[in-house]
């Protein structure tokens, strides 16, 4: 403890077991009346005020003609720093293997998956509660997709947050991870009373990044403080969040697409087919274009393009070839 045995003869053993006088005074009431030993774990404060972990057992025992509480102790700090680094380290396992599978199984909405996310995050890293941004490129703003902990709704004055404004704008226009153990002193926590008046101890909050394309923001609230290793397990899944946010998007953007050139396709009346580059076989047509060919539907799906354009297949390739490889549209007489 770092005391000399003078010191320690002069104090009580309130002095330097980091628990609360009910809870020191319960343990040895009980070694003394039921007569059996005390076996547990104890927090013990050295003379220079860093604190130990301590095995402890007790018994009582004769000591100069009267009975005595005895107490060996033993250090085992490291131990449980260990144990603690290996908890950890299972939760950060724990929680990239959550959002995985939640990624990998990509059903639903964006905001669900994103919701699932969150959620994990709130059980496997200790946080109060966690969020998540995407950006929305048209105004440069990121809007609140997934909520989850002490705060689920989605509404409220941080659902819009400018790129640039607040904490989390900051990250977002910074693109930097952001990890502060006492939000009392930070000048990027907006509304500092809240933080107290909830207990806020701490805050980590990290950009999700694809391809140099940023793509929204994740970050979390704690009441207690975090280690670095936290941003480093955020770190872990936001590489697999921003990928998932992309495809989903994509996804969106690929169907809305779909749905324009069907809307485009039934509409026309300039007849139109689709048809797969490799087989040349018909994939698609509209009204238009089987009115001008006098084919049903049926019977164009089971054709290629050589059954009704009237030039040599070799022809055909080439025109395909060289449009394929120039990517752009050819015009010309069949």
């Amino acid at each position: 403890l770092g005391y000399t045995a003078e010191e320690l003869r002069r104090m009580t053993h309130y002095d330097f077991v980091a628990h609360s006088r009910e809870d020191i005074d319960s343990a040895v009431e009980r070694v003394v009346q039921e007569r059996r030993g005390f076996f547990g774990e104890r927090k013990y404060r050295r003379k220079d005020g860093r604190v130990l972990d301590v095995e402890v057992s007790g018994t009582v025992i004769p000591y100069r003609g009267r009975e005595v509480v005895c107490g060996v102790s033993r250090d085992i700090t490291e131990r449980k720093k260990a144990e603690e680094e290996k908890h950890r380290q299972a939760r950060q396992a724990a929680l990239r293997a959550d959002v995985s599978a939640t990624l990998a199984e990509g059903g639903g909405t964006l905001q669900g998956i994103l919701q699932r996310c969150t959620e994990s995050m709130v059980s496997h890293l200790d946080a109060a509660f966690a969020r998540i941004w995407t950006l929305s490129e048209e105004v440069n703003v990121l809007e609140l997709q997934a909520s989850a902990g002490m705060y689920t709704r989605l509404d409220g004055a941080y659902s819009q947050i400018p790129v640039g404004n607040y904490k989390i704008g900051l990250i977002a226009q910074e693109r930097h991870p952001y990890l502060i153990n006492d939000i009392s002193g930070d000048p990027r926590i907006h509304d500092k009373e809240w933080a107290k008046r909830e207990g806020m101890a701490a805050f980590a909050g990290y950009p999700l990044i694809v391809e140099d394309r940023l793509v929204g923001v994740m970050a979390m609230f704690a009441l207690k403080p975090l280690r670095k290793d936290t941003l480093e397990a955020l770190a872990s899944v936001a590489d697999a969040i921003a990928q998932g946010i992309r495809r989903k998007r994509i996804g969106q953007e690929l169907r809305e697409s779909e749905e324009r050139y069907r809307t485009l396709m039934e509409q026309s009346v300039e007849p139109i087919y689709l048809y797969d580059a490799e087989t040349k076989q018909v994939l698609e047509s509209n009204a238009a274009f089987r009115s001008l060919m006098g084919f049903s539907e049926e019977e164009l799906l089971g054709m290629r393009i050589y059954d009704f354009i009237d030039h040599d297949r070799d022809n055909i390739d080439q025109h395909v070839r060289r449009s394929l490889k120039e990517k752009r549209r050819h015009i010309g007489e069949r």
